[in-house]
Formats: C-alpha cells, structure tokens, sequence
C-alpha cells in the first residue's frame, strides 16, 4: 500500500507544505493510497476541523468514525461507487461525531471532477437540493489573471428559495464573479454575448432543470 500527500490550495492548483502551511485561507491537505483520493483534511492556516474520507469497498463506516473522531469536529464519508457510462456516482454521510446529520450524493466525470450533487432527507431520502457545474472547455475573450476563485466554472442552484426563482447561477469569470444570478424567463445572463461565446444555453439542455440528475453517456 502506496501513500502519497498532496497539497492544494482554493483554486485547486497543487503547492508546497511550505506554501500550504503560510497561507492565511482554506487548502487541502489530500492523501491518496494506491493513486486514489482516500481522506482530504481541509485547513485554514495550521487548524483542520472537517475533511472527506473514501471508504474501501471492505471497510466499515464505524471503525472510519472511530479513527477520524479525534481528528475532526465533522467529516463527509463516501460510501461506495457506482458507475454509469462514464460517470461515478458516490453516496456520502456527514457526521459530526457519531451523528449522522446530512447524506446526499455526487456524480464525477471521466476527469474526477464534481459536476452534480444532491443533498437528501435524512428519513425519506427526498431530494431537497440539488447543484449542476459546467466546466468551460474554451474561454473566449475571458483571461484567468488568478484572482476569480473556480475561473472557467459556472454553478447551477435548483432549489432558490428567491421570488420563486428556480434556478440561482455563479458565474466563476472576470466581472461576473462578485453577484449571483437568477434565470427567468425574461432574464439569463448565459445569454449575453461574451458568455454565450464559451457557453451554450440552448445546446446544454442538462442545466436546464434539476432533472436529470446523471447526464445522458
């Protein structure tokens, strides 16, 4: 059994121990064993207090809480791995100790990024939120100069509870990424030219809706 650690800040860009232990902000202190993410420690200057925990197929959920309860005051564990096409659908738990106080699940790519999550009842498993991230494979007249946290990202909320609106937008780009956005039908800031450049809301019929959940392979 192989462990490697790796260190990445907010943008997700892999740094030193030395560079991680004098950022003043949040970054992740990744391990992974035999080439796959198995815990994530999240930190803000030298003090982590919650993190991710990937069980083994043969690992059992109490014996993971038992050995991170000293470590964190709350923690997402993901429970098992179910592929669809391409895409890898995980079912997580958030504890905080012993008590279990959210569950949802999350669907990666071929590239293992997030694209959707869900978060569900804990009784009924109803699905009380859902979240969509476009990743832009061109950027137009856009230039990540490092200061737009997520740059080349747009994030989908389904479940806004403003004015009945549907569906809440972040616009990870330069002179978007300070407000959030909320599609109506007679308002879409995906429509404005330098967006519809590197985006295509007529074409990405997947972020129309909260449904579907797991994109068609």
């Amino acid at each position: 059994m192989a462990i490697e650690i790796v260190y990445k800040n907010i943008s997700g860009d892999i740094i030193t121990l030395a560079e991680a232990q004098a950022l003043n902000e949040w970054y992740d202190k990744i391990y992974y064993k035999d080439g796959e993410i198995k815990r994530i420690d999240e930190y803000i200057g030298d003090s982590s207090t919650t993190g991710s925990y990937y069980l083994d197929i043969d690992e059992d959920l109490s014996t993971a809480l038992e050995a991170m309860e000293n470590q964190w005051t709350s923690g997402n564990f993901y429970l098992d791995k179910q592929f669809t096409g391409k895409y890898l659908i995980r079912n997580w738990e958030t504890y905080k100790g012993f008590e279990k106080i959210h569950k949802g699940k999350t669907i990666y790519d071929d590239k293992n990024r997030e694209i959707a999550l869900q978060l569900l009842d804990l009784g009924t498993s109803e699905v009380l939120r859902t979240e969509k991230t476009y990743y832009l494979e061109r950027f137009g007249r856009f230039i990540n100069v490092g200061d737009v946290m997520r740059f080349g990202t747009i994030d989908f909320n389904y479940n806004s509870d403003y004015h009945d609106v549907k569906i809440e937008v972040n616009v990870n780009l330069p002179g978007y990424e300070h407000k959030q956005y909320y599609i109506k039908s007679n308002r879409n800031v995906l429509l404005e030219p330098l967006i519809a450049e590197v985006f295509s809301w007529e074409n990405e019929t997947y972020y129309h809706s909260a449904v579907p959940f797991i994109p068609k392979t």
